[in-house]
């Protein structure tokens, strides 16, 4: 399990508390990547910043990309060329050759079976031409992977997993990990609430008993809540192949590190949520 850095912040306003990373900050974070072989960062093309930051060399880091299509022009030749040519040049920028893996990130939209078998043909064609060495997808319910009967030669599943959202379970996930997907798991802080205290908590997650009781077992038990966090991730080491994680700042990142060594770590067997308006990100505006 390798950690994966991702960049939603990067010199933009990300989140419910809306911080941002500048440029000065995501170059000291690059610099102790690369000395701590930490070597692929995901984004996206809905975030619309990571090729802003100047004068910067990633050609020895790997890059996970996320797409959003648009249902009315994914049929549109012209619509899909312009992609094609955007990524292009964003990989020209940064001086690496190709995307190690291109996701579907609204794979949510899509429920026709025509608009299914496009997105198939589009992804190959993008591995084809050599943009990508691998496609995949990227979701937030277990019901999205039903979509896969659609989607041949994809390779790759970003999904969240932590504390809270443990709907994603391990039978599940050696499934696909038979299949032969590569896994990545991302939300594992839940953006940053499974390492807040409650009175640190937006007022839209304060009324959840949840994060109550969390903050009560981590207490009697004298943990640390990042150790906690990544113990439940690092408890399925057997099917997860990467972990995506936002920080605001590097001292956040080597204490992740520092906490990812760790070994022995605990975390409360019975204290997670179904309710989906909670746990599936998407659905926070209507807290």
């Amino acid at each position: 399990m390798r950690i994966v850095i991702g960049s939603a912040n990067f010199l933009k306003d990300y989140g419910l508390k809306n911080k941002k990373i500048n440029s000065k900050e995501i170059k000291k974070i690059l610099n102790f990547c690369k000395k701590n072989n930490i070597s692929e960062i995901d984004t996206s093309d809905s975030y619309n910043n990571f090729f802003k930051i100047k004068n910067l060399d990633l050609s020895k880091f790997r890059l996970i990309t996320k797409i959003n299509f648009d249902n009315n022009k994914i049929f549109q030749e012209e619509y899909i060329n312009k992609i094609i040519k955007n990524e292009l040049f964003n990989l020209k920028k940064i001086k690496i050759k190709k995307y190690n893996s291109i996701l579907i990130h609204n794979l949510r939209e899509f429920s026709k079976k025509k608009e299914l078998i496009r997105l198939n043909k589009i992804m190959n064609n993008f591995k084809f031409i050599g943009l990508t060495r691998s496609i995949g997808i990227s979701v937030y319910e277990k019901k999205e992977l039903d979509k896969l009967i659609y989607l041949k030669n994809f390779s790759t599943i970003q999904l969240p997993l932590n504390l809270l959202n443990r709907s994603f379970d391990k039978n599940l996930l050696l499934k696909l990990k038979n299949q032969k997907f590569h896994i990545y798991a991302r939300s594992i802080f839940l953006q940053g609430n499974l390492l807040k205290n409650t009175k640190e908590l937006n007022k839209k997650f304060i009324k959840f008993k949840i994060f109550h009781n969390l903050e009560r077992w981590i207490k009697k038990n004298n943990y640390k809540r990042i150790d906690v966090a990544l113990a439940y991730i690092q408890s399925h080491n057997k099917y997860i192949n990467d972990i995506v994680i936002g920080i605001d700042k590097l001292s956040q990142l080597e204490e992740i590190v520092k906490s990812f060594k760790k070994r022995n770590k605990k975390f409360p067997k019975n204290l997670f949520s179904n309710y989906k308006r909670l746990t599936n990100i998407t659905n926070w505006k209507n807290l």
